[in-house]
Formats: C-alpha cells, sequence, structure tokens
C-alpha cells in the first residue's frame, strides 16, 4: 500500500513538473529560471499544478481516454488565456501585424493557436509522456477538502490576475493598452459554457469503476522510451528559438533554456 501511494505522488509531481514545462518553456513564455520568482511559483506554476492534478482526478476516476483529455485542453486554453490573462482580446501581438484576424474584439489567429497549443501540448502530450512511465492511479486522487483547497486558491487566481492584467500591465505596456469589448467577453464566455457542458457529458458517460481489486503493476523506466521523449521535448523547444531570436533577440535567455 505504501509503494502504491508513493508511486501514485511521484506520478501527480511527474505530472505537473512536465506540464508546466510543456505550457510555458516549450512556447517561451517563461524560462526555467523565472520559474524560480515567488510571483511565478505562487501564480504561474500552481495555476497549472492544481488544474493539471484535478484533470489527473478525473483522468483515474472516470477512466478517461485521451479525446476527452483534448477536450479538457481546449477549456483549459479558453480559461487560461480568456479568463485568467486576458491574451484572447489583444489587438497586438509579437507574432501579428495590428487587426490581422482581429473579429468582434477577439484576436482569431491568437486564440486558436493558445486554445489548442494548450489542448496540445499541456494536457494531452503531458498525460501521453507520463502514461509512458507511471501506472495509471487506481482510483480517485482528490476528496472533497481537497477540491474545496484547490478551486478556492484557483478562484483567487481566476479574480487577482485579471485585475492585475487590467490595472497594472495594461497601462504599463503599449499593445496591451485597450479594453475587452463586451461581445469578445461573451464570446468567450459562450464557448467555455459549450465545453464545460461537452467534458460533463463525457465525463457522466465514462462508467466509473473500482480499482480495488486491481493489483498495481510495477512498471520499469524504459530508458530509451525516456531519451526520446526528452529529445522530442528538447526538439519542441528548439522550433521556438529561431523565431524568438529573430523577434525579440533573444541570445542570452535562448542559452540559458538551452
Amino acid at each position: 500500500m505504501g509503494f502504491e501511494k508513493q508511486l501514485s505522488w511521484r506520478r501527480c509531481l511527474a505530472l505537473v513538473l512536465v506540464g508546466a514545462w510543456n505550457a510555458e518553456a516549450v512556447s517561451m513564455g517563461t524560462f526555467p529560471y523565472e520559474f524560480l520568482h515567488p510571483a511565478n511559483i505562487f501564480v504561474t506554476f500552481m495555476y497549472y499544478a492544481l488544474q493539471l492534478l484535478i484533470i489527473e482526478d478525473l483522468y483515474s476516476r472516470f477512466k478517461l481516454s485521451y479525446r476527452d483529455l483534448f477536450l479538457i485542453g481546449i477549456l483549459f486554453g479558453l480559461l487560461e488565456e480568456g479568463v485568467l490573462t486576458l491574451t484572447f482580446y489583444i489587438p497586438v501581438t509579437e507574432w501579428l501585424k495590428p487587426g490581422y484576424g482581429r473579429i468582434l474584439g477577439i484576436n482569431t489567429v491568437w486564440a486558436t493557436f493558445l486554445t489548442f497549443f494548450h489542448a496540445t501540448y499541456t494536457v494531452t502530450l503531458t498525460f501521453l509522456i507520463i502514461d509512458r512511465f507511471f501506472p495509471r492511479n487506481r482510483g480517485p486522487l482528490l476528496n472533497r477538502r481537497a477540491y474545496a483547497l484547490i478551486l478556492s486558491y484557483l478562484l483567487v487566481l481566476y479574480i487577482g490576475n485579471p485585475i492585475h492584467v487590467a490595472f497594472t500591465v495594461m497601462p504599463s505596456q503599449l499593445h496591451f493598452n485597450f479594453k475587452p469589448k463586451i461581445e469578445a467577453i461573451l464570446i468567450v464566455a459562450f464557448l467555455i459554457v459549450i465545453l464545460m457542458f461537452t467534458v460533463a457529458s463525457r465525463i457522466r458517460k465514462s462508467s466509473y469503476r473500482s480499482y480495488t481489486t486491481v493489483s498495481l503493476p510495477q512498471q520499469s523506466i524504459n530508458q530509451r522510451a525516456l531519451i526520446s521523449d526528452a529529445c522530442i521535448i528538447l526538439l519542441m523547444s528548439a522550433a521556438w528559438f529561431l523565431p524568438y531570436m529573430h523577434n525579440y533577440e533573444g541570445f542570452p535567455e535562448t542559452i540559458a533554456l538551452l
């Protein structure tokens, strides 16, 4: 029993570390050394960690498929970029010309890219990697008290961070100096509600199975698989190096990431 519990939390630790790396380091959103900043620990890292733990609980509790994870990942992207950071509404981005793809106050190109990025990299790819080395948890991971604490923390982030962005970041940066249009907010809210009902429907259809009588296999880590996964992640990171260096002249940060 002790081994099973230890293996379960090793999986969870690996899950949040790989997920945070895929979401921020691969996209060059946050560099590895920046995770050591207290604000990034309590906001950025904890945001990914807590939401991935919720997804892990649902994944184990209801035996969800990778298709289900991808749908949850889309919801993840809508919540993060449309609510937490407000990047969907930025009129100018580093990669696109002003006004390009902007419809009803939403930067549709940027919003589509980030939503599917999180669905693919932050959620689905993270679970694909972790499932190679750790068996799926046998049952529920979080109890009601854990859910109450996690959801309370996330609620503070979902309220506090948009306020911080609106009153601190936006006035200080030229391309952030804007006010989201009400129709844009309503569209994103509508998409979030639709995705929530879709995910809830798929979870409801997934039959809950008890694992109390199933033995937990002891999986040995395949070193070749570990090396191949590490190479894949590094190659994905490398795909961002040249455009980043070209646009930001970020050679020192690129070397630090390497």
